[in-house]
């Protein structure tokens, strides 16, 4: 029982830090498109390229913790 315990917090740690480097990745890339937005405007190709990248990394976050029901 005590490996399976020992285990289970490796893992939940593991999967607490993947879900803090989603969160801050998905944060840097809001960053960037609300500069490039201010700079360039929200209808550049720039900022639909950064918009696109920021939709796909909030959709994976969902994918991993939210589709799964894991809950750290």
């Amino acid at each position: 029982m005590k490996g399976y315990l020992k285990n289970s917090w490796v893992q939940e740690g593991y999967i607490n830090g993947e879900k803090n480097e989603f969160l801050e990745q998905i944060e840097l890339k809001r960053n960037e498109l609300i500069n490039i937005v201010a700079k360039d405007g929200l209808n550049s190709k720039v900022a639909i390229e950064y918009s696109q990248q920021l939709d796909q990394l909030l959709n994976k976050y969902n994918e991993l913790f939210y589709k799964t029901g894991i809950d750290f």
